[in-house]
């Protein structure tokens, strides 16, 4: 028997070594961090930070709030690998007074599929390695306002994180951004972005500063992109990025798609959207495939992709 010794005696610690070995072996499948991006910004890579019609830049890029006026609310709701379940919901007012503000919410849930292989060669007759819930949760808001006839923008966040486990364990942390944007011409939007700049010292809430250009080359079709640098997931910082495009095809059919590099994971995914839309509401199915080196060789029949439905409503 392999024991440890305690105040109250000597502990089978097997279990616990069992437990240890399944969550080590089952890490490389434990889902990423839960972000703010709804189906509009993870169709087109992953690019927020520039869109003036994101609501996840509540918390990414708040600068860019008030540089149009709106009052949108949305929901959206993904599916993907292990078991993989996430919400969001947010609401932004940037028609009410001077300042722009926005609150959101979202939560994941994932059970990484625990393989024949991962288990451990021994555990007690009533032990049992099938629930390695991991959840997130992500709250938070963001006010910006503008000057120039809304042309610059400066904004600031708050948010909260959470994650607990299927052991009951729990760690969570506060943090802020800030972040300043400007439109020009009614086409180009730039925007210069510091999240969690308050270290949280969780993996799954980094410090992250990135910048966001959009340009809407015609009322039907624009191109995005995003960089962001990763500073606290990593020895060292690591740069991500994401590039989109999107077509609005008989001012009811939006067309998006782009590919993205996510700082925080190093994965790489390429998107694709489509949905049906008005000036009142927009319903939209979002796709994405991790591709190259982020589809490990030992993930072979396990799906890869996640599936995500939106709604979002403008008044």
């Amino acid at each position: 028997m392999l024991a440890v010794c305690s105040q109250k005696g000597w502990l089978d610690v097997r279990p616990w070594m069992g437990l240890f070995g399944v969550l080590v072996l089952a890490a490389p499948r434990i889902s990423a961090a839960v972000e703010p991006e709804m189906a509009r910004e993870r169709s087109q890579g992953h690019t927020s930070r520039g869109d003036l019609g994101s609501l996840s830049a509540i918390l990414r890029a708040p600068a860019t709030l008030h540089l149009r006026s709106r009052y949108d609310a949305g929901a959206d709701f993904s599916m993907g690998p292990d078991r993989l379940r996430r919400f969001h919901v947010a609401a932004l007012d940037s028609q009410t007074g001077p300042v722009a503000a926005g609150l959101s919410f979202g939560r994941e849930v994932s059970r990484p599929t625990v393989r024949t292989e991962d288990l451990p060669g021994w555990k007690r007759p009533d032990q049992k390695f099938n629930d390695l819930r991991d959840a997130q949760i992500r709250l938070g808001g963001g006010m910006g306002f503008s000057v120039l006839n809304r042309t610059l923008g400066f904004g600031g966040s708050v948010e909260w994180n959470q994650r607990t486990n299927g052991f009951d364990e729990s760690e969570s942390a506060v943090s802020g951004g800030a972040s300043i944007a400007a439109y020009l011409g009614e086409q180009v939007v730039l925007s210069v972005t510091g999240e969690r700049l308050i270290p949280t010292g969780l993996w799954f809430a980094p410090t992250q500063i990135g910048s966001g250009f959009r340009w809407q080359a015609s009322p039907a079709a624009a191109l995005s992109a995003d960089v962001v640098t990763d500073l606290t997931s990593h020895a060292s910082a690591e740069v991500g990025f994401g590039v989109g495009a999107s077509f609005m095809a008989g001012d009811l059919v939006p067309l998006r798609m782009g590919f993205a590099r996510d700082a925080a994971t190093l994965d790489d995914r390429l998107t694709a959207g489509v949905g049906v839309a008005n000036r009142q509401a927009e319903f939209s199915y979002a796709f994405e495939l991790p591709v190259g080196a982020s589809v490990e060789a030992d993930t072979a029949g396990i799906a890869q992709a996640e599936h995500t439905i939106a709604l979002v409503l403008s008044f």
